[in-house]
């Protein structure tokens, strides 16, 4: 039972209803501006400049290098994550929704020299066909190339667009040694956009991946906005990459010979 202070409630009944429907609106109004911008959804499918919303040379730490900068729709998707049978994967790729991904790859000039570092940056915007599907791959792997059997350890992050999550993956590697991949990705509309950090175990630093993720927030803002500069396709395929030119993320491996991992990773 509620107890009412009948001391503070206006006489005129019209006037403690007007007051009411004054409080109402007011935490909507409170309640939208709380909430955040907002992500167009009905666009057409090449109306998203998903090349930038990718991260820069400016962007990520000193000493990397783009080593890719590439879109991949399913099909060019599946022929290098689904080598075994890519027609198969294909239609997996399809019934999830997922439509294209554009991906930017940045590697260490020298990486022997930042062992207990990054030793690669990928961004990765990926369109999907509605929100929920969009959903779905935010909430599971994201839309990136990872061993789903490997270990997965969640972290929390500060909310990015509509909705983030943080996660680590170790791939244990008998001749190169343990790697993780250090990802934080984020949901703008039927876009999910991510940031992966890959190195040698020990490397992982979260603060650097939330402020990559933060900075690719902006890129992706711009880009929403119509003020990002459209990209540029395509630009040199790096020697060695798998057919199809792509070097997802998180598979970065450099020659064992020249990155050993450092004692005790």
């Amino acid at each position: 039972m509620f107890a009412y202070h009948t001391a503070n409630t206006p006489k005129d009944p019209c006037m403690f209803v007007r007051a009411l429907l004054a409080t109402a609106v007011a935490v909507v109004l409170f309640s939208a501006c709380g909430s955040g911008r907002s992500y167009s959804t009905n666009l057409d499918d090449d109306k998203y400049d998903l090349g930038a919303m990718g991260l820069d040379a400016g962007d990520v730490p000193n000493g990397m290098v783009e080593q890719l900068a590439k879109s991949f729709d399913n099909a060019e998707w599946a022929a290098v994550v689904g080598q075994d049978d890519p027609e198969a994967k294909q239609a997996q790729l399809d019934a999830q929704g997922r439509l294209k991904a554009y991906v930017k790859l940045f590697t260490r000039e020298d990486p022997s020299s930042q062992l207990a570092k990054a030793l690669s940056i990928t961004s990765q915007s990926t369109l999907y066909a509605d929100v929920k599907t969009a959903q779905e791959s935010t909430r599971t792997y994201c839309g990136l190339l990872v061993d789903e059997t490997g270990p997965v350890e969640t972290f929390g992050v500060p909310k990015l667009g509509d909705e983030s999550a943080g996660f680590f993956i170790t791939t244990a590697d008998p001749q190169a040694g343990t790697r993780v991949d250090t990802t934080v990705c984020f949901r703008t509309g039927r876009i999910v956009n991510a940031v992966v950090q890959t190195g040698f175990n020990g490397s992982q630093d979260v603060a650097l991946s939330v402020r990559l993720a933060q900075r690719m927030l902006v890129r992706v803002n711009l880009a929403f906005d119509g003020k990002a500069p459209p990209s540029e396709e395509p630009t040199p395929e790096p020697s060695g990459s798998p057919e199809g030119g792509a070097i997802p993320p998180g598979s970065l491996t450099p020659d064992a010979s020249a990155t050993e991992a450092p004692q005790g990773g």
